[in-house]
């Protein structure tokens, strides 16, 4: 029934496209080739005869044929043409579609005795492998995926005579016979990057299928080639294309980092060829931390992640870079408006290639009005440039820059193994200084003051895997990283012979050393084996002080530094699962994990994990899962008096302390279900999800709580042609609840909102590439204050204090923006191609509100009278319409 659909929407296509064509078989067919591609033949037949054919161009790329036919019906014709290929034909009304002709088990075991077959599936121009990719044989329902460097294994295959059909998104689908695959080549599958159309022939592919819903509960997986046409603020941004997937929070387009789920971003474990990365963004949120011109592939697991993960309690971000083109040099470089960057691929020889990314902002050199918007809303919102007291807005002249660097050298001493080391480095840097006089009592007196914020990431990893032969893989990695952010602020004041320096420093810091030791032994297409060993060291703190030195009639000196929360802890753990087939439909994940987590005290903590997929159908599948883990280091957020739970504070990390309530382990555990029904265009997912945390910072006195997230997600995705693009929905509830705040009552929490819908659309057409993204999400909750005044004995108000009231019962307007990109490219040659494009960020200009801050002005007024002000508060507004222009240039 669904090829017979599938069949019926290409014919519709291909009528569309020729609708002229009357009577086609009773046209008389006379041709004569001796030796010609399929492909060739049938545009022969198109453009000579006038004949609807419609077809898949993976299915005959490699198929040549011979005939010589005379005075025959084009369905005689095709049967001649087809005979001895792995394809026939249906007719539908006057159209006919190729197709994979029929392989089943039984015919093909009377031919061979069955095979198992591996390999890797490598892009044919610069050789880089193709993780994720999917592999199936014709005709059954095997099916399997390739690993990180791309090899694959296939057992029990029928027949050398089968044709195995390979996937991979950004991708033409490719479909080869066994037979005529190379062993001196080592069973290697090219595929190519770019879509082919023939002449007026619909060509229906999935070789642009932007995102692949896995049957694996919770799992996405994406390549960024494949949605490059998503620009945001000029750029692709690796960070806004996930807040675009279902179950991932896209209204607070100020930040990078990924709400999954109802959990606060620092949940996730974020991973760059193996590296933690705990720094999300640059320039407060606007953009993301990784450049995406140096990623291959994203795989998302929104919870039900596998035992070889662990450490968080929310999702898992593992991403790969390039290994580089091992086949030519090859160079980008693009600009925009805000910043300019480039990627270079060199093969240094056979074995040996290198690649590297770079990317810096130009925001100190030229303030355009799209910095100066994105600086005014980070001032408005975010403690880390709130610090330098006494300041005026107006009076404010930043210089702020950002950059980061990707460089991946990678070795392939055999076919089996590959050797790679990974560098990684970012900066974000913010200087500020002014010079004013104050006069009071005393008289007017000159005041100068500076101040500097820099934080970034650094990594490295070094990375050694080996297929050692086509059952047991394995990977050894050691890795390194570290998050840094320093403070300095310094004021001088002269006044007479007297001149006083006092200067501040505040700096917090997270180091990771990290070993991993994964297996892959897969012992048939159905049943393998995961184990590993894996351990971490990590280190925090936040080490500062203060100076103040004073020279001429009164000298005086004072210094005191200080460590705050300077500790380290040390984690190892065991692994180990196992995915196998309980029914011929069923097939099952169950694995657990050993925690031991070592900070004065060592304690064991143990993960299970489990997730079955039930095949009802060739379509349609059932899928359930649950997730246990642990997380022993926190990232501080609860709310600050400028209304926002963004801020200084989340930039100090703390390590888990055992028996201390201010530094609990948080634990979570994630029950997921669903299913997922593909169509011949189109995949529908749903998947219901309850997740429940415990040991959850809620507030600034550090009082630990539950946190409890459900809901559903929904994802309607067509998945191939010239338009693609999905609909995703949330509907999802998030609260929090602690024993002593509010009597234990359960209130909502920070990331809680009720709905969310987010529709994309991408559009193909010849040179150009168009797409929108519209975003609706309902009200967030914003923190609200009760004002708590001092009076003096003579009833005058001298101070105030805010009390956070934690019934986060007040809720932002509805969220709402629209998204436009396009871009046009100019292809000079195979190699070289010029790229421009527009961006309109928020195309109807909608007023959206990031929070709402606490008016402390007008509190301010209150001060030294006898009335009271009560508590009001002002809206800090996000981007307006902002467009952006960008251009690219390959070579």
């Amino acid at each position: 029934m669904i090829r017979r659909l599938s069949i019926l929407i290409l014919a519709c296509a291909s009528l569309t496209l020729n609708a002229q064509n009357n009577g086609a078989d009773e046209i008389r067919i006379d041709l004569s080739f001796t030796k010609r591609s399929l492909a060739q033949v049938l545009k022969t037949l198109q453009e000579q005869y006038g004949v609807n054919i419609a077809y898949d161009h993976a299915l005959v790329q490699n198929v040549v044929v011979a005939l010589q036919v005379k005075n025959l019906t084009i369905s005689q014709c095709l049967e001649q043409i087809l005979a001895n290929t792995p394809l026939t034909y249906e007719k539908v009304g006057k159209n006919y579609i190729i197709i994979q002709r029929p392989v089943t088990i039984a015919n093909a075991a009377e031919v061979n005795t069955p095979i198992t077959i591996s390999g890797k599936i490598v892009d044919e121009s610069t050789d880089e492998t193709l993780p994720q990719a999917t592999l199936s044989i014709a005709g059954t329902h095997i099916s399997v995926s390739t690993n990180n460097d791309g090899h694959f294994t296939i057992f029990d295959v029928p027949s050398d005579t089968c044709t195995i059909h390979v996937r991979y998104l950004g991708y033409l689908s490719k479909a080869i016979r066994i037979k005529d695959l190379r062993a001196s080549d080592h069973h290697r599958i090219g595929m190519k990057s770019d879509a082919t159309i023939l002449n007026e022939v619909v060509v229906f592919d999935e070789y642009n299928q932007a995102v692949r819903v896995e049957n694996q509960p919770g799992s996405l997986v994406f390549n960024p080639k494949s949605l490059r046409s998503l620009t945001a603020l000029g750029e692709q941004d690796i960070s806004r294309t996930l807040q675009l997937l279902p179950g991932i929070t896209a209204t607070d387009e100020s930040s990078s980092g990924m709400t999954i789920r109802g959990s606060h971003p620092s949940y996730n474990l974020t991973l760059l060829d193996g590296m933690t990365i705990y720094q999300q963004d640059h320039f407060f949120g606007a953009f993301s931390i990784i450049n995406a011109d140096v990623i291959k592939d994203v795989h998302l697991y929104k919870g039900m992640f596998d035992a070889k993960f662990g450490g968080r309690a929310s999702g898992v971000i593992d991403i790969t870079t390039k290994n580089g083109n091992a086949m030519r040099p090859s160079f980008n470089a693009k600009v925009n408006l805000i910043n300019a960057k480039f990627t270079a691929e060199v093969p240094l020889s056979k074995k040996w290639s290198w690649f590297i990314g770079g990317r810096r902002s130009y925001t100190d050199m030229i303030k355009s009005k799209l910095f100066k918007d994105l600086f005014d809303i980070a001032y408005e919102t975010n403690d880390q440039i709130e610090l330098i007291p006494f300041r005026i807005k107006n009076d404010i002249k930043p210089n702020f820059y950002f950059f980061d660097i990707n460089s991946k050298l990678t070795y392939r001493p055999s076919s089996r193994d590959v050797i790679s080391f990974t560098l990684y480095n970012s900066r974000d840097r913010m200087y500020f200084s002014d010079s004013t006089a104050r006069t009071d009592l005393l008289g007017t007196y000159p005041i100068s003051r500076s101040e500097t914020v820099r934080w970034g990431n650094n990594g490295m990893s070094l990375r050694w895997s080996r297929q050692w032969n086509e059952r047991h893989y394995t990977t050894i990695r050691f890795s390194g990283s570290n998050f840094f952010r320093r403070h300095r602020y310094q004021q001088s004041i002269s006044f007479e012979n007297t001149e006083s320096t006092f200067a501040s420093n505040i700096s917090n810091r997270v180091e990771d050393l990290s070993y991993a030791f994964d297996n892959e032994l897969s012992l048939s297409d159905k049943l393998s084996v995961d184990w590993g060993v894996q351990g971490s060291r990590q280190r925090t703190g936040a080490p500062g002080g203060y100076e103040l030195v004073t020279t001429g009639d009164f000298p005086d000196y004072e210094k005191e530094d200080y460590e705050f929360d300077s500790d380290k802890s040390w984690l190892n753990s065991l692994y180990g699962a196992v995915t196998l087939p309980v029914l011929k439909k069923i097939k099952t994940y169950l694995g657990a994990r050993l925690a031991l987590y070592h900070n004065s005290t060592t304690i064991a903590y143990i993960e299970p994990r489990a997730n079955v997929q039930y095949a009802l159908t060739n379509a349609l599948t059932l899928k359930a899962g649950y997730t246990n883990s642990h997380q022993f280091i926190t990232q501080n957020f609860y709310p600050s008096e400028m209304g926002t739970i963004s801020g200084a504070n989340e930039n100090l990390w703390t390590l888990s302390k055992l028996n201390d309530p201010g530094n609990p382990v948080i634990s979570s555990n994630h029950f997921t279900t669903g299913a997922t029904l593909r169509k011949q265009h189109f995949t529908y997912d749903i998947e219901a999800f309850y997740k429940a945390c415990d040991g959850v910072i809620i507030d600034e006195d550090r009082n630990s709580g539950t946190t409890t997230a459900y809901g559903v997600d929904v994802t309607i995705q067509k998945v191939s042609g010239m338009h693609r693009g999905w609909l995703a929905y949330t509907l999802s509830q998030s609260t929090q609840q602690h024993p002593f705040i509010l009597n234990g009552q359960t209130k909502p929490s920070w990331q809680d909102q009720r709905h969310e819908v987010k529709i994309v659309n991408m559009l193909t057409l010849g040179n150009w590439n168009f797409s929108s993204a519209l975003i609706y999400g309902s009200g967030k909750p914003y923190p609200k204050y009760l004002v708590n005044y001092t009076r003096d004995v003579n009833n005058v108000i001298t101070d105030y204090a805010l009390q956070w009231d934690h019934s986060n019962k007040s809720r932002l307007p509805s969220y709402f923006r629209i998204d436009f990109a396009a871009t046009y490219t100019f292809q000079f040659n195979h190699t070289q191609a010029l790229e421009i494009g527009l961006s309109i960020h928020n195309v109807t200009d909608h007023s959206n509100i990031k929070t709402r801050a606490i008016d402390r002005n007008a509190l301010d007024e209150a001060l030294y009278t006898f009335n009271e002000a009560p508590a009001s508060y002002n809206d800090v507004a996000l981007l307006g319409f902002s467009p952006s222009i960008s251009m690219s240039y390959s070579f």
